[in-house]
């Protein structure tokens, strides 16, 4: 019953640390987005959750789809393309992700991008992504390069090119529960908040299975306590 308890209170405890760091972050956010957006060839230590301008000239040959993606209830891609930066700077290239494609228009609208020539500006979100090993699944390479992507991972998807490890959603913030107007795809854009988390409910679950284990324990221990002794042989 001791143990039971105590590790019903730290789990709790800890998703109200979670919660504070929750409401931490959605603060951060709203300061970053306050700020004017930074060259993402010339990143700030920390670029995630910034606004983010790229120019620079996208390679479509080695862009990568990640999938699983819906919208409107139709299963997409969302595409992401290198830019190889315009001018001279610390990065050379930087990964955007464009916004979702329905899976039956991939090539179409490839082609479409393919002929806008030259350099291009994107401005956007930036997000940090750690590492993944894990993150290619189970697709098939196509002429030795990884098209296709479960997560994303960016230094990965470059095949070990020069890239930072942020990925730039390209497209206009989107307020919290506001609906999508139908336009062309690629289908950009991002949440303007961070989404919230219910971790004071998972809190309030927690110390309520704590409570209703200390409950059944004293009332096991009453029942024992009141029980009549059994009679001596």
């Amino acid at each position: 019953m001791a143990l039971g308890i105590a590790i019903l209170a730290s789990l709790g405890t800890w998703q109200l640390n979670r919660l504070d760091e929750a409401a931490g972050d959605r603060v951060r956010f709203s300061e970053r987005l306050a700020e004017p957006p930074f060259d993402a060839f010339v990143p700030p230590a920390d670029p995630d959750l910034r606004r983010v301008r790229v120019r620079g000239v996208p390679d479509w040959e080695r862009h990568v789809l990640l999938a699983g993606k819906y919208m409107w209830g139709d299963v997409g891609y969302q595409v992401i393309v290198p830019v190889r930066g315009a001018e001279a700077g610390p990065t050379s290239t930087v990964l955007v992700n464009v916004g979702w494609v329905p899976a039956d228009e991939v090539e179409l609208i490839l082609a479409r991008e393919r002929a806008v020539a030259g350099v291009q500006v994107y401005e956007g979100l930036a997000r940090a992504y750690p590492e993944d090993p894990s993150a290619k699944g189970s697709f098939p390479v196509e002429g030795g390069f990884q098209r296709h992507w479960r997560a994303i991972s960016p230094k990965a998807m470059a095949g070990g090119g020069l890239v930072p490890s942020f990925v730039v959603f390209e497209g206009e913030g989107l307020e919290t529960d506001a609906p999508i107007t139908d336009r062309v795809p690629p289908i950009g854009g991002w949440r303007m908040e961070a989404p919230e988390r219910p971790h004071f409910q998972y809190a309030v679950t927690w110390y309520s299975l704590m409570l209703t284990l200390l409950l059944v324990w004293l009332s096991a221990s009453v029942q024992r306590d009141a029980a009549p002794p059994e009679p001596r042989a």
